[in-house]
This record gives C-alpha cells, sequence and structure tokens, in this order.
C-alpha cells in the first residue's frame, strides 16, 4: 500500500509517490518519488487496474484545490485545502526523482496527541433494522485509545490513563499496522482455554506495576485489542 500526491499544473497532473503518506505535522520528513505526468482524468479516477497476476486498487482519498505559495531553487511550497486534508506543505528535490517532503503548518486538530474519546454505545428499545447501522462484538475487557505515531504506539483508556507499560506484547507496530499514524478505538482482552474473555486476567494485567511482573503475567495470560 502506498499514497499518490498529484497537484494539477498547465493541464496535467504532476505526481509523486509517497509510501508513508503525507507528513502528518511539522518535523516529519517524508520521501517522495516523483513519477510520470498523469492525465487529468486520474483526479477522480477509482477502480481496479489488472497487473499480471495481482491488482491495483486505487481509491480517492482527498480531492480539492492546491495553490503554489512559494517557488524555491530546488523545490517549492503548496498549500491543499479540502474537507480531508488542508495544509501547507514543501517539496524539495534532493537527487534526481527522490524529493523530501514536510508539512509546515501544524494540523487543525491534532489526533495524535489530543484527548480522544472513545465512541460509546447508546441503548436501544428495539434493533435498528437498516442499511445504515453496522455492528460490533462487545468484548468483556478494558476499553483503549490506541495511538499510533511514526511506529511509536501509545495505550489510553477511556479515562486517559496510560497503559503503554502495562502491555508490552501490543507495542510491536511493524506486525500490527500497515499504516504509519492513526488513533484508533478498540477493547483489549484476555482470553480463556474456550477463547472467551476472561474479565478477571486483564484488570489482574492492567494492575501490575513491576517490570517482572508485568513480564510474567504476559507470559501467562497474553493481551489481545480488537479494534
Amino acid at each position: 500500500m502506498h499514497y499518490d500526491l498529484r497537484l494539477e499544473k498547465d493541464g496535467v497532473l504532476k505526481s509523486w509517490a509517497v509510501p508513508k503518506g503525507l507528513p502528518p505535522a511539522p518535523g516529519v520528513k517524508r520521501l517522495a518519488v516523483q513519477t510520470e505526468d498523469h492525465p487529468m482524468e486520474y483526479l477522480k479516477f477509482e477502480g481496479t487496474i489488472p497487473k499480471g497476476l495481482t491488482a491495483e486498487v486505487i481509491v480517492v482519498y482527498a480531492l480539492g484545490r492546491c495553490e503554489i505559495t512559494k517557488d524555491k531553487k530546488d523545490g517549492f511550497y503548496f498549500r491543499l485545502h479540502s474537507p480531508q486534508i488542508s495544509g501547507e506543505y514543501r517539496v524539495h528535490n534532493i537527487k534526481n526523482k527522490d524529493w523530501l517532503m514536510e508539512r509546515v503548518d501544524r494540523p487543525q486538530f491534532d489526533w495524535l496527541h489530543e484527548h480522544i474519546e472513545p465512541m460509546l454505545a447508546q441503548s436501544r428499545k428495539e434493533v435498528p433494522v437498516s442499511d445504515d447501522f453496522i455492528y460490533e462484538v462487545k468484548w468483556d475487557g478494558i476499553r483503549v485509545i490506541v495511538t499510533l505515531d511514526e511506529d511509536k504506539i501509545t495505550l489510553r483508556s477511556r479515562n486517559n490513563i496510560d497503559l503503554t507499560a502495562k502491555f508490552p506484547e501490543l507495542l510491536i507496530a511493524d506486525k500490527s499496522f500497515r499504516g504509519t499514524c492513526g488513533v484508533f478505538d478498540g477493547e483489549i482482552v484476555c482470553l480463556d482455554e474456550k477463547g472467551k474473555p476472561d474479565f478477571k486476567e486483564v484488570i489482574h494485567r492492567m494492575q501490575r506495576k513491576v517490570e517482572g511482573d508485568i513480564q510474567r503475567a504476559m507470559k501467562k495470560s497474553p493481551a489481545y485489542c480488537y479494534l
């Protein structure tokens, strides 16, 4: 999975492949590899392109207006305006088709560092029958907000208590996520021999404070997080 950035200039789309996506905040630099110019139709194209034994699925994530705010010798500054992404970025050519990209301004809302409330359920007397509803399994565990920030994972309870050190087995970002940043709503559980959640065990895990106790509890009752 990767991201493409396409900016209109002189009737064509100047295009870059950005493997990790646009940088979320100042100080984060991302590689952007310039590719061939694309026709304007690619601004709104979505679909599947067959490629030998595999297929490439293209989805438009953000679409809006772009303005070049400053030209430099080896790069330029640009600002994006869309419901999904608004902000100013700069790109700098480092060698041939390789560019470095960085966000200039702070994001409108810093999702990675603000306190985010989990989505809470509401009671109904009847089960809604509509295509507008989806369901989720209610796991008997600890509600948690998972923050992924440049391969670093932080776990916080719904009361904003930091639980990161309590569950070291849940901190392996490269085996858990295909993205590099994001905020996820989930539930941490410990399972019994039948695969059912054991609430007492997960509470026991949460109450461990000493590193040795945490490691022993992890081996005895490993935790799982369902997002």
